[in-house]
């Protein structure tokens, strides 16, 4: 059945609908033709109006305006979101609109969204409450423990029977509504907007999370001239380089070019930050040999060695380094060790440790898939390193609240040159770093690096208001941690 009533209104100002502000108008030129086809042969479609506004025909009844001829109107008579429900559907047909512009083009007009939710509000309310008044059950199993409670207070004397003199209460019986309960899914608002614009929950939702930080980052998208995905990196940076990242996109730059720019520069200003802001990381250009021996007992020790493959003999150089190291940890310290995945290195880690009184609980795996190299042809391609884990025997419980970091493999690329944050090949990348140390220190704790490199480690320990000390005598590579932040003496 048509919401309508036909109605004969007068020549009268009208001003257009929300609802039907949601596409734009003609041009003058499409208007002026428009005109000329009314004055010709008249009107043929109703102007719609709706609560006194016009929801359908903004284009027409300027047309009639400017032709001279008497519109004709109809009222709709449905509801606010069958009202949004009719326009959209005649309109978003003509248009090439993507799930999520879409979404961004409904979420974007307040008024519209807060008369969604007002409707479905009462809507739910009201059905709540029909389902209520319908609906019969006998009494619940915890309102007869409360009456049998009740019961044992003697009213006159203010006593209270002993529990064990009263009988057992019975099972509760099933309960049987008359009908099922309203889904709340269904009613709301969210999922109101989702049907009417022709999109899902998720969409309306994000949409609703970009408007909230960044409505002129949903401006963009309701205009096509992004993407979704797009649409949440670009609101996810920091309110400058969002700014600016927007007017390079709006003189031509292409998005995904313009927001990778934005990451290097942001991750740039991050490590500058660590210069100006915070305390910087201490790397001594000194051996490992020297060093280890004159540093406080640590809280954590992080630490990246050379691998197999850039000593002579693996196995002399971690019964070398490696207990020496683990010496310098408190009881209640843990460490890192990342390694190789060769066999041998393997064998020669696990035999070095055995000399400490460090318990080796598990060695980790760190895997990677976007640093491959070329494909082997007899064995299978190496994508992982080993992270010896230690921890002391007074050690406490891991600071690791999401389960999905706590996996004995983490599955985090490796650092990506071509955006600007891969200082040399084994490099670790700041999320694992960053992880580790969160994993298993606090603020204030000391942090040891024997072979610090460029710094990954201790950059990320100094981020996290550690205090981080290393050492490396390589002066190229000491030359790179003090551009990135780490005081070399």
């Amino acid at each position: 059945m048509q919401n309508y009533n036909s109605a004969d209104e007068r020549m009268t100002e009208y001003e257009a609908h929300p609802i039907a502000d949601l596409f734009p108008m003609m041009s003058d030129e499409e208007i002026a033709n428009q005109a000329e086809d009314i004055k010709k042969h008249g009107l043929l479609h109703p102007i719609l109006l709706f609560e006194g506004k016009i929801l359908d025909g903004r284009n027409r009844y300027k047309s009639c305006k400017r032709a001279g001829v008497e519109p004709r109107f109809e009222t709709f008579t449905g509801t606010f979101t069958e009202a949004l429900q009719r326009v959209w559907s005649e309109n978003v047909q003509r248009r090439h609109l993507t799930s999520f512009q879409c979404a961004a083009i409904v979420v974007a007009q307040d008024e519209l969204v807060a008369r969604i939710e007002a409707e479905a509000r009462e809507r739910q309310l009201s059905e709540l409450k029909q389902y209520r008044e319908d609906d019969t059950v006998t009494q619940t199993f915890e309102e007869r423990i409360d009456d049998t409670v009740s019961q044992k207070i003697d009213s006159r004397s203010d006593e209270i029977v002993e529990w064990d003199d009263q009988p057992e209460p019975q099972p509760e019986p099933v309960l049987t509504p008359t009908k099922p309960k309203p889904s709340r899914n269904e009613q709301t608002s969210d999922a109101i907007l989702a049907q009417a614009a022709g999109t899902n929950r998720q969409y309306v939702n994000e949409a609703k999370k970009i408007k909230k930080k960044a409505p002129e980052v949903l401006a963009m998208v309701q205009k096509g001239e992004i993407s979704r995905d797009d649409a949440k990196k670009i609101t996810n940076l920091d309110d400058e380089v969002r700014k600016k990242t927007i007017r390079e996109i709006e003189m031509g730059i292409n998005p995904k070019k313009a927001i990778q720019k934005a990451r290097t520069d942001t991750y740039k200003q991050k490590e500058q930050k660590i210069i100006d802001d915070l305390a910087r990381p201490i790397i001594n250009q000194e051996s490992y040999k020297t060093w280890l021996n004159n540093q406080p007992l640590c809280d954590l020790l992080i630490t990246d060695p050379p691998y197999m493959t850039d000593v002579d003999d693996v196995e002399t150089f971690a019964k070398e380094w490696l207990p020496l190291a683990l010496s310098r940890i408190k009881p209640t310290g843990r460490a890192y060790i990342c390694i190789g995945a060769y066999p041998d290195e393997l064998a020669a880690y696990i035999t070095a440790s055995k000399q400490s009184d460090m318990i080796l609980a598990q060695i980790l795996v760190w895997t990677y898939r976007n640093t491959l190299g070329p494909r082997p042809s007899h064995d299978y391609k190496q994508n992982w390193q080993a992270i010896l884990y230690f921890r002391g025997e007074d050690a406490g419980k891991l600071d690791c609240p999401l389960m999905i970091e706590q996996f004995s493999v983490q599955d985090i690329n490796a650092p990506d040159g071509r955006i600007g944050n891969r200082y040399h090949k084994w490099q670790k990348p700041d999320e694992l770093a960053e992880r580790l140390i969160r994993h298993s220190t606090k603020k204030g704790d000391i942090i040891l690096d024997p072979f610090a490199g460029t710094g990954t480690f201790l950059l990320a320990a100094a981020r996290m208001e550690r205090v981080a000390f290393g050492c490396d005598n390589d002066p190229e590579i000491l030359k790179i941690a003090e551009e990135r932040g780490c005081q070399i003496e």
